[in-house]
């Protein structure tokens, strides 16, 4: 996958392709992303797939008081995006400037300088200053500019659609399983940048960059992996958002991979 940032793209500094896209925050990459980036395989013909996503999550900066942090770091989300097959991905620098910019001007822009042919989106996706347009228009934007869009319906778990805070709230509440069903895949926590501190008889990790996504407090079935290597299978998460696990190695790991919560036994709760 390439990876380029939008001022490249608008700058038209990315050789053009007839292109079929997909736009969000895609924050966890979950079984609903999933989904849409499936329907852009399927009718892209000869067309060029492309992600248009962001850096940072808006949310982080237009309303930080309500920001809980992300489920998945930005290496993260670019591996996810990568292994679902998309052939271009466009890192937006969310700004205060760029929330300004209209519903209309973004297609058009896409449209023009992305090559962008035809949007898979989300039902209940909104996009531009204000969040002014809304998924059942794009259509009609779309349509302006030579294009057509595609509406997904939702993936449901539990009878209600899948979202990245239905995925957040699970992992707060330390309900690790109920986010494995919604994500596709165990819940993995980049600690690349926690601080570490260890001995030969474990280690503990603390945030340093807030805010982070907590994790509901308790004793989990985890691995602790520094590259393919599992150097511990159990962790505790601290009411401080601090993770401890005692093991052989001291090593700063670089990914914590939840299953479930236990006791203090390991047995499942």
């Amino acid at each position: 996958m390439t990876i380029v940032s939008w001022d490249d793209l608008i700058a038209g500094r990315v050789p053009p392709a007839p292109s079929v896209a997909s736009i969000g925050v895609f924050d966890g990459v979950h079984r609903g992303h999933q989904r849409l980036f499936s329907c852009m395989q399927e009718q892209r013909a000869d067309r060029r797939t492309m992600v248009v996503t962001f850096r940072q999550n808006p949310k982080k900066l237009m309303h930080p008081a309500g920001f809980s942090g992300d489920i998945c770091s930005l290496d993260q989300k670019m591996e996810l995006i990568d292994q679902s097959g998309i052939a271009l991905c466009v890192l937006i620098d969310f700004s205060v400037k760029f929330s300004k910019m209209s519903g209309e001007d973004f297609v058009h822009l896409l449209a023009e300088a992305g090559a962008v042919e035809s949007f898979v989106i989300g039902w209940n996706f909104a996009f531009g200053h204000g969040l002014q347009v809304r998924a059942a228009e794009l259509p009609a934007v779309a349509g302006r500019y030579q294009a057509t869009a595609r509406l997904v319906d939702p993936v449901l778990v539990d009878g209600k659609p899948i979202s990245s805070s239905r995925i957040r709230h699970c992992i707060n509440q330390g309900k690790t399983d109920q986010a494995l069903a919604m994500l596709g895949r165990p819940y993995a926590l980049d600690v690349r940048e926690y601080d570490f501190t260890g001995n030969g008889a474990g280690g503990r990790l603390l945030p340093v960059e807030l805010p982070v996504l907590s994790i509901g407090n308790g004793s989990y079935k985890a691995d602790v992996c520094t590259g393919k290597l599992v150097i511990a299978d159990q962790v505790q998460v601290e009411a401080d958002n601090s993770i401890r696990w005692s093991g052989k190695r001291a090593e700063h790991p670089e990914t914590i991979v939840f299953y479930h919560k236990t006791d203090e036994h390991g047995t499942i709760e």
